[in-house]
């Protein structure tokens, strides 16, 4: 069987022991010569004990509330502390982040580089710059393109090829919302498809394929 809830229990006392009182003096008022003195001090002795019985039972009541929210604000500072004292989750996807960029603008380095060799061997055969807005250059099909302060570009028959703005895409990817990430369908920008057509856009078709 069930304890009883000890504030339910004294105040089940308090009621019985008051309406005992509340019995005897209703017998005196009424004339009732059987009720003794030590009768009426008994029954108001148990009424101010069923009290003070009452009075320590919320009293407890209260301090094990209070403790129980102690414990349980410990228990959430023991949690703060662990988790703050455990960096390594957060370390581990910081270097993910920074390898991530150093191989990014090692990529980018690579094909500038790249780019900047297949053009200086193009003015030494003597092939001329073409401008940007060249479609197929001639003769030969094959031109280094007008520099760009983004990025250095050679042009063949209707292709560019290209570096690229490695800086501007950390910056894009950084500046986006948390949703984004999650949906990429959320993008003002499909960064891909702009990387796809800045590293080697199809000027035939008007797009990359």
């Amino acid at each position: 069987m069930a304890t009883k809830n000890p504030i339910d229990a004294a105040t089940t006392d308090l009621t019985k022991a008051e309406q005992h009182l509340t019995d005897l003096e209703q017998k005196i008022a009424a004339g009732d010569r059987t009720v003794k003195p030590g009768d009426l001090a008994d029954a108001e002795s148990s009424v101010r004990l069923a009290q003070m019985r009452l009075d320590a039972a919320k009293n407890i009541a209260e301090q094990n509330q209070e403790a129980e929210r102690v414990r349980a604000i410990e228990a959430v500072k023991a949690d703060v502390e662990a988790a703050a004292n455990d960096p390594a989750p957060f370390l581990e996807a910081l270097r993910a982040i920074d390898d991530a960029i150093l191989n990014w603008y090692r990529l980018n380095e690579e094909r500038t580089e790249q780019i900047r060799a297949w053009r200086k061997r193009l003015r030494e055969l003597g092939v001329e710059e073409a401008r940007n807005d060249t479609s197929r250059p001639e003769p030969f099909g094959i031109a280094p393109l007008h520099h760009d302060y983004d990025r250095v570009s050679v042009r063949v028959e209707n292709d560019e090829f290209s570096a690229i703005n490695a800086a501007g895409y950390v910056n894009d990817l950084a500046t986006l919302p948390v949703a984004a990430f999650e949906n990429p369908a959320r993008r003002s920008v499909d960064l891909y498809t702009r990387l796809t057509i800045q590293l080697g856009s199809r000027r035939k078709s008007g797009g990359p394929e």
